[in-house]
């Protein structure tokens, strides 16, 4: 009976530490929300005092939005995902200051980039004054997009820069999520967020004034709830994957195009039997959505779109992205244009090699060619390991290495058309990053020498999962 008595004391005291470190959590929690409370008062003081096109609105907006930032961060439950994150967020916020407040241009930061910027402050001088100018039809709706906060915070240039590099932090967070939703891999999904935050062109065009970096993270949200309908067979994450899809198409018209993945799902997948099948009541629903969409891209958003959206697959279609292109010492194959379907069969493998490669070794000549030499030595390493990863992971969850596989190729098959200098190719390759990266990482992770970089393959960090084990533990204490 003493024994017992003693045995039951002790496992009061471990439950009772047990409360105690739920407690902490829960108050911790608390902690955060109450910061967020507070930013949310600072912001709407800032704007109350300073509203309309007051740059001191603006460094109000720039101090609360860095402070939320930091917030989000230190709620990340993964402590690696959360320094990999926070060494990102100093990486690009310097090289957006260093390009904003420096002679130095960074990688992108030419002609495309002044051009969205004069033509976003003309845009808000329309919407404020009425002055004539300003354009937001086509790819200018980036530029409209930015005069949105010229109108709020005036002509900080550093605030849209700084949204660019608050999106490609986002897109290093939902790779990580889309990697775990997938293959529940912890290490791999580690491996991909640290390649998003690795890789040299996603750091410097997250400091310039492209569309690039939203229109990553966009892309890689709306696959990120494709999975999750798989999954969980809830057609209401269909519905979000395929607005976001439309909204990054808003701001370049080629991102509709991806919506060919996720209607090929829709009609060819039952999520709730988790098996491949033709679904003809999804059919007309289907249709609706292709002409819904080209109607508001080429009526509303003044995109070169043919009419006769069949148009797209022919080679007069394809011969006009080659034609009229200017020249330049980047410039690659503007002699190589289709006329029938054969060549369009045997022209697209060239077009991908040189679009995915280029520059080649031997055609370096200064440092802009060596960065751009190094960036597609990186590639190559991803194209190899996504091939391993999916090997890998193919009979674990076959229809995510479908969906990246899709993703990528559809990407790379349409800007290799659209792209004749390897300058463009640069940012365009952007784009396909984060599907090599959801496999590769699984690819790479594989090796035992990242065990020491990125312990815990099975480590898991969610809310419910750590307090179970912090009861546990005291639990089994003597």
């Amino acid at each position: 009976m003493f024994l017992k008595a003693i045995k039951i004391k002790r496992s009061i005291r471990h439950e009772r530490a047990g409360c105690i470190e739920i407690n902490g959590l829960l108050e911790k929690r608390v902690y955060f929300n109450k910061q967020l409370g507070l930013f949310f008062i600072i912001v709407g003081l800032g704007l109350a005092y300073s509203f309309a096109g007051s740059t001191m609105a603006g460094y109000f907006f720039i101090a609360a939005s860095l402070l939320a930032c930091l917030l989000f961060i230190l709620r990340i439950e993964d402590p690696v995902l959360r320094y990999i994150i926070l060494a990102a967020l100093v990486v690009r916020v310097g090289l957006a200051m260093v390009q904003n407040f420096t002679p130095v241009d960074l990688p992108g930061a030419g002609a495309d980039a002044v051009s969205y910027e004069r033509v976003a402050w003309r845009n808000m001088q329309n919407w404020l004054y009425g002055i004539e100018g300003g354009s937001l039809s086509g790819a200018n709706m980036y530029a409209g997009w930015i005069a949105v906060f010229y109108v709020f915070f005036d002509r900080i240039v550093f605030i849209p820069k700084l949204i660019n590099v608050y999106f490609t932090l986002l897109a290093i967070y939902y790779l990580y999520q889309t990697v775990m939703l997938a293959f529940d891999y912890r290490k791999a999904a580690r491996v991909g967020a640290l390649i998003m935050a690795l890789l040299p062109t996603l750091n410097a065009y997250a400091a310039v004034l492209l569309r690039e970096s939203m229109i990553i993270f966009v892309c890689l949200f709306s696959f990120y709830l494709l999975l999750k309908w798989i999954k969980e067979a809830r057609f209401l994450y269909m519905i979000y994957a395929l607005a976001l899809l439309a909204f990054g198409g808003i701001f370049h018209g080629a991102i509709f195009l991806l919506i060919w993945v996720h209607l090929f799902f829709v009609l060819f997948y039952n999520p709730q039997e988790k098996r491949f099948g033709l679904k003809l009541a999804h059919l007309l629903p289907s249709l609706v959505i292709i002409a819904l969409s080209m109607w508001v891209y080429t009526d509303i958003l003044d995109y070169s779109v043919p009419a006769n959206i069949t148009d797209i697959f022919t080679p007069e279609f394809f011969r006009g992205q080659v034609e009229g292109k200017t020249t330049g010492r980047a410039s690659y194959l503007l002699d190589m244009v289709p006329y029938t379907y054969f060549d369009l069969f045997w022209q697209t493998p060239i077009r991908v090699i040189y679009f995915m490669f280029m520059p080649f070794p031997w055609l370096i000549e200064n440092l802009t060619d060596l960065f751009g030499f190094v960036d597609v030595a990186l590639y190559a390493v991803l194209i190899i390991f996504f091939v391993i990863g999916a090997f890998k992971v193919w009979k674990k969850n076959r229809e995510a290495v479908i969906i990246m596989f899709l993703a990528a190729v559809t990407l790379v098959v349409m800007f290799s058309w659209g792209t004749t200098n390897y300058g463009t190719a640069w940012r365009h390759r952007q784009k396909v990053a984060p599907f090599l990266a959801t496999i590769a990482a699984v690819g790479i992770s594989s090796s035992k020498r990242w065990e020491a970089l990125l312990p815990g393959e099975d480590d898991f960090f969610d809310g419910q999962q750590t307090i179970e084990v912090i009861t546990s533990r005291n639990g089994d204490q003597p």
